[in-house]
């Protein structure tokens, strides 16, 4: 996975964003119960990104995706996968900030990285995390890939159908 190039430094560990879009090419996992499908989805990727054994590292990543939303502890060591439910969690961004703003270094331990969770400056990070969540928010409004299909040429009509050949 690439580390966002927007990166934001908060002591002992610093949060990388960019806007990712899944085009529905692979199957992906949806909603609870595990079922599979293939989807397009997008939105903003929050990366927390430490330092561990000299090696740029991705402690925890949150895909604020538009649908099937998740976030992953320990992306390159366990790489447990949570899915959100937008009926709990509401927007994902919003979300996320607040997680972070209250378990950090407890989503830290849990993906396996205690010795950087025992470094984290929670006051530092929330007030780091105001910029983030601005760049989130921006990033997501900006970023958005609209898509309009090849409708062909010509387009024939049949009352409210229309054909592409």
């Amino acid at each position: 996975m690439e580390i966002g190039k927007t990166r934001i430094q908060a002591g002992a560990v610093t949060f990388a964003l960019h806007h990712r879009y899944l085009d529905g090419g692979a199957p992906h996992t949806q909603g609870a119960g595990g079922r599979g499908g293939s989807h397009a989805t997008q939105g903003v990727c929050i990366q927390v990104v430490g330092n561990v054994r000299g090696k740029e590292t991705e402690l925890l990543r949150f895909d604020c995706f538009h649908s099937d939303a998740h976030y992953h502890y320990g992306p390159e060591n366990k790489n447990e996968r949570i899915m959100l439910d937008p009926t709990v969690t509401g927007n994902p961004i919003g979300w996320t900030i607040n997680q972070l703003k209250t378990r950090l270094p407890d989503m830290l331990r849990r993906g396996g990285y205690d010795e950087l969770a025992n470094r984290v400056n929670a006051s530092l990070v929330s007030q780091k995390l105001d910029e983030v969540e601005s760049a989130a928010r921006e990033m997501d409004a900006k970023e958005w890939n609209y898509t309009r299909h090849n409708r062909g040429n010509p387009v024939i009509e049949a009352g409210n159908i229309r054909f592409g050949l």
